[in-house]
């Protein structure tokens, strides 16, 4: 997990947004919102409403990753805004920009063909709120990469989190699936080869700032599992 840094917030949020809100303020104050949250939600995505507009700020302050799992992301339809509080939970908070993220889609696509394929991210969480999230200043502090298992063809990592909060994280996330384990492994893998046996601790600090700043707008993936990996060169 990578630490977010917002460049709106609730108190500086974009116009569109603001202007939305405006026009559906009645059914904001409406007693009957929780139950009427998804009608009021389809509303923001109808043509000419500010969705596409939001995802895809989100999506750039996020340096094309995904809030949860780091994977590459746009913004085509392989990508959702991710409430941190989920909708059904506390309607009122749907168009809190804090609130607010870009998330990939947890694998639907793969499961149109492989029923077996993983739901992770938005797709795991669901409804439930989680206890340790990437808008937390130090939330990267709260996880470490290990390898979890090499094969002949792959290599495989996993997260552990540093305490129960952080795990039950990763739970219900699903952060840990086969699949985002082997993904990390492949660019692990890549990163040991290019990095050569012995990095100083120079390399290493200068690999650290390429890879926690963004390229053409855009943050290496899985960015974090590589930070913690040169964190042992630049100790």
């Amino acid at each position: 997990m990578k630490h977010i840094i917002k460049k709106y917030t609730a108190l500086n949020e974009p116009k569109e947004l603001t202007d939305f809100k405006k026009k559906v303020a009645q059914s904001l104050k409406s007693k009957n919102l929780q139950s009427k949250q998804a009608e009021v939600w389809e509303k923001f995505k109808k043509p000419k409403e500010p969705k596409n507009t939001i995802k895809q700020l989100l999506i750039e302050e996020q340096g094309y990753i995904c809030c949860y799992c780091q994977q590459r992301i746009d913004k085509g339809e392989t990508t959702q805004i991710e409430h941190l509080v989920a909708r059904a939970v506390d309607a009122r908070k749907m168009f809190d920009y804090d609130n607010l993220l870009a998330c990939c889609k947890g694998g639907e696509s793969e499961r149109q063909t492989d029923k077996t394929f993983p739901e992770y991210c938005g797709a795991s969480k669901g409804n439930k709120t989680i206890e340790i999230n990437p808008l937390q200043t130090d939330c990267e502090s709260f996880f470490v990469y290990e390898v979890a298992d090499i094969t002949e063809d792959s290599l495989y990592i996993k997260i552990v989190g540093k305490t129960p909060e952080a795990q039950n994280t990763l739970d219900t996330l699903h952060l840990n699936c086969a699949y985002l384990q082997e993904q990390r492994g492949v660019l692990y893998s890549v990163f040991l080869l290019e990095a050569g046996e012995f990095i100083s601790k120079e390399e290493a600090t200068g690999l650290l700032a390429k890879i926690y700043a963004k390229t053409e707008g855009k943050f290496q993936v899985f960015c974090a599992m590589l930070k913690s990996i040169l964190a042992e060169y630049t100790a």
